[in-house]
């Protein structure tokens, strides 16, 4: 068995589509694209089987596979990402969608509160030139991913601000403001840990329901939006009816739910538009 083979049969214990991780692996190491291991077979030399077989034992471990390589796509766009930030999620890619169906190419102002390795913002940002959008999160090392990223993809229109949630913006008057907050409760912690093991935890958990962060965004938020200002958050599959009940009793109008491509509810907006 060659050890292409091999890696392929190792790695079906810990994913359900070891071909093409081994794939992204192989690229990786080799620095060379997924069609060019079908053009050209695959000579490793010593030093690049012995980091190819240790990236095996990292994924046997469940490192994700975005860490080993480095980078993830949203987007069409390949963001660097780092175990200081979560990995981009297909199901975020909704929040963008939305944003993008319905707001122009007219001048806006944007914030992307937690931006992480900055997934929304500079998505946006890349197909919203004109837009004023600002990038916050907590962590200096996440929000220096951010940066990497808005370098990566020449979006030199975007702000960053360090602090936690709404408290790191300056403006009072954005149009909108959009995150992707920790929202697994404490007490689901147990059955998601082993799977989001390498993952920032302060991303992922948020107090005993899983809505701490969202509660403190939804309060916040009307100070820094304009009086039609939108706030859109994702949240757990399960949270929808929750999210919407925190929202129009903090006064917020035309609340909505949209669904992921699996058809779980996962993103609300709220708009202060009387």
């Amino acid at each position: 068995m060659d050890f292409k083979k091999q890696a392929i049969e190792r790695l079906s214990s810990v994913t359900d589509n070891p071909v093409l991780e081994v794939d992204l692996l192989l690229s990786h190491v080799l620095q060379q694209s997924r069609s060019y291991l079908y053009r050209s077979p695959q000579i490793l030399t010593e030093e690049q089987k012995k980091y190819f077989d240790v990236l095996i034992e990292r994924r046997l471990l469940r490192e994700p596979i975005a860490y080993l390589i480095g980078h993830k796509e949203c987007w069409s766009l390949p963001f660097i990402v780092t175990r200081d930030t979560l990995v981009p999620r297909p199901e975020t890619e909704c929040l963008i969608e939305y944003i993008l169906m319905h707001y122009d190419f007219s001048p806006l102002k944007l914030a992307d509160l937690g931006t992480g390795c900055g997934t929304i913002g500079l998505s946006i940002a890349h197909e919203r030139p004109s837009w004023k959008i600002v990038l916050t999160d907590q962590s200096e090392q996440a929000l220096q991913v951010a940066k990497e990223n808005a370098k990566r993809f020449h979006l030199d229109h975007v702000v960053f601000a360090e602090g936690n949630w709404c408290d790191a913006l300056e403006d009072h008057d954005f149009d909108i403001i959009v995150s992707n907050p920790p929202y697994i409760a404490l007490t689901e912690w147990p059955m998601y840990e082993a799977a989001l093991l390498f993952e920032p935890r302060e991303a992922l958990v948020s107090g005993e329901d899983g809505l701490q962060a969202i509660r403190e965004i939804i309060r916040t938020a009307k100070k820094y939006l304009k009086s039609s200002g939108l706030l859109l958050i994702e949240h757990g599959f399960n949270q929808g009816e929750l999210v919407r009940e925190l929202l129009m009793k903090a006064g917020y109008q035309a609340v909505n739910t949209m669904r992921d491509l699996g058809g779980h509810e996962r993103a609300t907006t709220g708009s202060l538009k009387k």
